[in-house]
This record gives structure tokens, C-alpha cells and sequence, in this order.
């Protein structure tokens, strides 16, 4: 996307996080940091799947370069200010206090290497991934 300069329209899917009807978590959860394209010709929905066979490569794994995800990330999405907000406010409450936050995802993902890259105890302990 970056090396084309494309700037498409997501949509993703979440019952557990998206608004209903349609459970799209734009714009609620994440938002683009762009208008998307409106590309002549091109309709309908491109599934990953169907992208990741196109292109005729498997999805670079992020697995040991986080700079280069958080700059992707932050370039082309962005949280909305409630949830900013939200997070501001309940940092406000301890602003003298360290907080340690865990995220504990379930097995749905654990052997989907399209969907997560594992972390290994030796990769975490490198000093480029302390934080």
C-alpha cells in the first residue's frame, strides 16, 4: 500500500468489537488517518486472502521490526478521541503510579501466523523490544 500510495477503504469485521448491524470497527474502534481512494473501475470487497495471492507473497511479518509497524500503523489509522479520552481520564486518576497493562489474547489466534506473530522469550529479552 505505502509503495503505491494506495489509500483504500477498510472494512473489518468484529462482533465482539464492531457497531451493529454491519460489526465494521471504522469508525468506532479505529479511523483512517486519509480519505479513501475512489478508484475507477474497482468495486467490491478484496478479501486479504484473495490480496495476499495477488501480490504473490506471504503478508510481511512484523515479527521483529515493531518501529516499522507503529509507523504504518499510526500512518494510516488513528483511535478516535473517545477512546484517547478515555484512556487520558483513567491515567489521570494515577499519575503518581506505575501501571502495567496486559493484554491476554485467547487461543483463537495462537497457530493463525497471518493473524499474530509470535514472541519468543528471547526475542523479548533483545534490547530493541524493551520499552
Amino acid at each position: 500500500m505505502e509503495k503505491h500510495d494506495l489509500k483504500p477503504e477498510w472494512r473489518i469485521f468484529s462482533r465482539e468489537y464492531g457497531t451493529p448491524p454491519a460489526f465494521n470497527i471504522f469508525p468506532d474502534v479505529l479511523k483512517m488517518n486519509y480519505e479513501p481512494d475512489k478508484y475507477a473501475g474497482v468495486s467490491g470487497v478484496l478479501p486479504f486472502e484473495r490480496l495476499k495471492a495477488e501480490v504473490g507473497h506471504p503478508a510481511y511479518n512484523f515479527q521483529s521490526d515493531f518501529t516499522l509497524a507503529k509507523r504504518l500503523f499510526t500512518k494510516y489509522f488513528q483511535f478516535p478521541y473517545q477512546i484517547v479520552d478515555a484512556v487520558e481520564t483513567f491515567f489521570s486518576f494515577y499519575e503518581e503510579q506505575r501501571i502495567l497493562g496486559l493484554h491476554y489474547r485467547g487461543t483463537d489466534k495462537v497457530v493463525d501466523t497471518f493473524q499474530t506473530n509470535p514472541l519468543t522469550p528471547e526475542l523479548l529479552s533483545q534490547p530493541s523490544h524493551k520499552g
